[in-house]
C-alpha cells in the first residue's frame, strides 16, 4: 500500500511540470509567438505560464548560429515599435557584419538544437530585420503574410524544443535533489521544484540548465567523484558565468580534507573551461568569443530592478515612491 502511494506520489510531482509544459503548448499559437490582442484570457493565461521573450531570444540566437555568422556585435540591438518593425521588414537592408550573443558560445550548441527540427534554412529567406533583431519584437510580431508565417512557424518550432529540453532539465534536477548531495544523505523533496516561481522561469529562462550542471557537480563532489566534479561545473560555467564563483570555494573547501585532491580538481575545471575554445578552431576570432563572457559580466541590472532600486535606496536621488511609480506597482506595494 506504502510502494502505491509512493509511486502515486511520484507521478504526481513528476507529471506537474509535464501538464505546465502541455498548457504553454496549447496556449501558444502555430505561426506567431505572440498571443493575438484579441483573444485576452488566451494571453493573461499564457502571460500566467511563461515569459515568450528569452525563448524567442534562443531561437534568434540559435539562427544565426545555424547559418554560421559570426557573434561579437558589441551593442544590443534596437527594439522597435511594431509599426516601425514592419516598415523595417519592408525596407530591407544589409546585414550587420555580427551578430548580437549575450551567452557564452556553448549555449548555442542548444539553441541550434532548436533548428535542427525544422530542417534545413536558407539564409536568403530570412530579412535581415529579424537576424538583426531585438528578441522583444519577434516576441510581440504579429506575421502580416504567409512568407512572414512561415518564418515564425519555425521560431514557434525552435521554441517548443528548448521547453522540452528545460523540461528535462528541472526533471533532472528534481531527481538530483532528491537523490542527494553525498554520502550523508544530504537531500530534499523535490516538490521544492515546483513552486509557481520555479515553474515560469524554467520555462522562460536558461537558468535551468547550468543549474543542473551546478547540482550534477556538487552531487558528485559529495560522492569523492573529482572529475566529473570538476567538468560538471566547468560545463556550468560556459552556459552562465556566475557558477565560476563556486570554485574557488570547492577549493577551498577540498584544501581542507587530507584525502582530498584541490589541485587536480582545478586543473579539470580549467581544462573544462578551454572548451569555451572551440570557436576558434572554427573560424572564429577572440571578439566573437570573448565579446559575449564580457557582456555577461559587465551586464547591467535589467530596467525594472534599476527602477525599483532606485525608488527604494534611501540615497538615491530619483523621486520617492509614490512619485513616478506606476499605480499598479504603488498597489502591490
Amino acid at each position: 500500500m506504502s510502494g502505491t502511494l509512493l509511486c502515486n506520489r511520484s507521478i504526481l510531482v513528476y507529471g506537474l511540470p509535464v501538464l505546465v509544459l502541455a498548457c504553454i503548448d496549447l496556449l501558444t499559437p502555430a505561426d506567431q509567438l505572440a498571443v493575438p490582442r484579441a483573444a485576452v484570457w488566451q494571453r493573461f493565461a499564457a502571460s500566467l505560464c511563461y515569459d515568450r521573450g528569452d525563448t524567442a531570444a534562443f531561437a534568434l540566437r540559435g539562427l544565426n548560429a545555424q547559418l554560421g555568422r559570426s557573434a561579437g556585435r558589441a551593442d544590443i540591438p534596437s527594439y522597435f515599435a511594431p509599426e516601425e518593425f514592419n516598415q523595417e521588414l519592408d525596407r530591407g537592408g544589409p546585414l550587420s557584419d555580427r551578430y548580437f550573443l549575450e551567452y557564452p558560445h556553448l549555449a548555442t550548441c542548444l539553441f541550434r538544437l532548436g533548428w535542427l527540427a525544422t530542417g534545413p534554412q536558407d539564409a536568403t529567406a530570412f530579412p535581415a530585420a529579424i537576424l538583426d533583431a531585438n528578441y522583444g519584437n519577434l516576441g510581440h510580431h504579429m506575421p502580416r503574410s504567409e512568407e512572414e508565417r512561415a518564418i515564425m512557424r519555425q521560431f514557434v518550432t525552435a521554441t517548443r524544443v528548448y521547453r522540452l529540453v528545460l523540461l528535462l532539465c528541472l526533471l533532472g534536477l528534481m531527481r538530483t535533489l532528491q537523490v542527494g548531495y553525498g554520502r550523508d544523505g544530504l537531500s530534499a523533496p523535490p516538490w521544492w521544484l515546483l513552486l509557481p516561481g520555479v515553474l515560469f522561469f524554467t520555462f522562460s529562462r536558461f537558468d535551468v540548465v547550468p543549474a543542473l550542471l551546478v547540482a550534477l557537480s556538487l552531487a558528485c563532489l559529495g560522492r569523492e567523484k573529482m572529475t566529473l566534479s570538476a567538468v560538471f561545473l566547468g560545463l556550468a560555467t560556459l552556459t552562465k558565468v556566475y557558477p565560476c564563483l563556486l570554485a574557488p570555494l570547492i577549493v577551498r573547501y577540498l584544501w581542507t580534507r587530507r584525502d582530498a585532491h584541490p589541485v587536480h580538481w582545478g586543473i579539470i575545471y580549467l581544462g573544462s573551461l578551454s572548451v569555451g575554445l572551440w570557436p576558434l578552431l572554427t573560424g572564429e576570432d577572440w571578439q566573437a568569443v570573448l565579446g559575449p563572457i564580457r557582456f555577461q559580466i559587465m551586464r547591467p541590472p535589467p530596467f525594472f530592478s534599476s527602477r525599483l532600486m532606485g525608488w527604494f535606496s534611501p540615497n538615491s536621488s530619483r523621486p520617492r515612491p509614490g512619485q513616478d511609480m506606476p499605480a499598479w506597482v504603488r498597489w502591490c506595494c
